[in-house]
């Protein structure tokens, strides 16, 4: 019985492979190309998913922190700790602000801009790249359909028999294949492309309500309560 299982799933996977193979050969000479367009493209997009879940804003904890730790409930020192063990954008900008609070507005305001253009470029980086790859696939795609036509047309005017229309639309649609393999590449990359953006924009959008509050609220009120001399910090 467990050999007859084995044997099955055996031959399954012999007709996937066979399957794929001759998939493979009806793209012809771009197939390859758009094999490795959409696995390069697959890699990146679960990166750039691991990397939104990891930086998302978490805008609560830290508010939630602020609120606990900033002086002249807390010092700077324990809320620059506290913000480190809460990952994401808004943390870092929240400890570079704690951290330079006491320098000249400009000054501060240009290290958490600093800061924040680090991570801005982090995250659209490898947007470029699936980008570049979202326009690239259509391309391969109908560059293969040009090089199928061609081929086509070419077996029809070496044939030595009369031309027949199956034979004809059975080499244009293998040709027009290839377009199809491209377009289905270039739409999820795009898709997820504009999700990306717009998670980094909102991000963007957040982490300025963030800078405002800290420069206009918690700044302020540190400045008139918070001792100057402090020790511990």
């Amino acid at each position: 019985m467990l050999k007859e299982k084995s044997s099955s799933e055996n031959t399954y996977v012999f007709m996937d492979i066979v399957t794929l193979q001759k998939f493979m050969e009806q793209l012809g000479i771009m197939g390859w190309p758009l094999l490795l367009t959409s696995i390069v493209a697959l890699a990146i997009l679960i990166e750039r998913l691991v990397f939104v879940v990891r930086n998302r804003a978490r805008t609560m904890q830290v508010y939630a922190c602020l609120e606990t730790h900033f002086a002249p409930k807390g010092k700077p020192c324990s809320l620059i700790e506290m913000l480190k063990r809460i990952p994401g954008p808004l943390s870092g900008l929240a400890q570079t602000f704690a951290q330079y609070r006491d320098l000249p507005d400009d000054m501060r305001e240009k290290a958490c801009l600093t800061g924040m253009t680090i991570w801005l470029s982090r995250a659209r980086s490898p947007i470029k790249t699936l980008l570049t790859l979202s326009q690239i696939a259509p391309l391969l795609g109908l560059t293969g359909t040009v090089l199928g036509l061609v081929n086509a047309f070419k077996a029809i005017e070496n044939s030595t028999r009369a031309v027949d229309p199956s034979m004809m639309a059975a080499g244009i649609w293998e040709a027009l294949l290839t377009t199809i393999v491209g377009m289905f590449i270039a739409i999820p990359i795009i898709v997820c492309v504009r999700f990306l953006q717009i998670r980094i924009d909102a991000t963007i959008r957040v982490a300025r309500e963030l800078y405002a509050y800290l420069e206009h609220t918690l700044h302020k009120h540190s400045c008139a309560d918070c001792p100057k001399a402090n020790t511990d910090c």
